[in-house]
């Protein structure tokens, strides 16, 4: 007589799959395996020596190489290439070969990049932008822990509209159980606030670092005596050109913004204007600790 099992005793695996394996996709990878033991995850990355060390160190159940990519058995698939390289691979991930039920992400810098190509290849109904906020000056997998996961203040979740609300609910579980806080934005939403708060901040402290070496005196004294770089940024910057360029037209329009800030406070400077300077440093809220 057949046994009739009952639905907890027979769960099937969770199976997780990565491509491109550096500092996000491996701190994410580590962060699932310490939350979900049980979970199998799998990884194709051009780097082998980042997948072989996963696998040694357990965090890899199996590494995929060009002849054995089984997009067909992920529950879940993290796309932690760059931009350029996440548009191209999606051509190789149509429906029928990740399956209706998988949920794809991604780990990107921008999203409108990305989810025009995602909506040119009918994925919308799979797609879920991912981008886990933690800034760090490091690369490679070597690098990567699942504190980056945990203690970043936000996991910011951009679902394309045809995702349901299933998927959604399904992956923000996942990520909530990795210890951060999951936000859902719209791509536009995320650009913009990652232009305000990330992208405009680094082309900034880039420009004026630059400007301050082209004023430097022949002793060094600006260079010497210059405090350390306040941001912690990827130093990565073909990277950070990519972002750069692809978020372009959010980051001119704050930029804008910030240069009539400038000459307004130049004004108030040349004209001795006492009272605005210190309110502009009173009105400003304090850092964050």
């Amino acid at each position: 007589m057949d046994r009739k099992f009952r639905k907890e005793e027979f769960k099937m695996s969770v199976n997780i799959g990565f491509i491109g394996f550096g500092l996000t996709g491996g701190s994410i990878a580590k962060a699932i395996h310490a939350a979900h033991p049980e979970y199998l995850i799998s990884a194709y990355d051009l780097q082998k020596e980042s997948l072989i060390l996963a696998q040694q160190e357990g965090i890899l159940d199996t590494v995929w190489d060009e002849n054995n990519l089984r997009f067909d058995q992920c529950d879940f698939l993290f796309l932690c290439a760059p931009t350029e390289c996440n548009c191209a691979y999606l051509k190789y991930l149509r429906e029928d070969i990740i399956g209706t039920d998988c949920i794809l992400t991604d780990v990107g810098n921008t999203k409108a990049t990305i989810h025009r190509e995602i909506d040119r290849v009918s994925l919308t109904a799979n797609f879920i932008g991912g981008h886990p906020l933690f800034y760090k000056a490091l690369s490679g997998y070597s690098h990567s822990m699942p504190d980056f996961i945990c203690q970043a203040p936000y996991y910011i979740l951009t679902p394309s509209e045809d995702v349901s609300f299933h998927k959604l609910s399904v992956f923000t579980e996942l990520i909530s159980s990795l210890g951060t806080v999951p936000l859902v934005l719209t791509p536009q939403e995320h650009d913009y606030t990652l232009a305000g708060i990330s992208h405009l901040p680094h082309l900034l402290e880039s420009a004026y670092v630059a400007m301050l070496q082209r004023l430097d005196t022949k002793e060094h004294r600006l260079r010497n005596l210059m405090p350390r770089r306040p941001l912690s940024f990827d130093g990565n910057s073909s990277s950070w050109q990519q972002t750069c360029m692809e978020n372009a037209p959010y980051i001119s329009n704050i930029l804008d913004e910030y240069i009539r800030s400038l000459i307004q406070l130049r004004c108030q400077l040349d004209q001795q204007d006492e009272r605005s300077v210190f309110q502009l440093f009173e009105q400003s809220p304090p850092p964050l600790p």
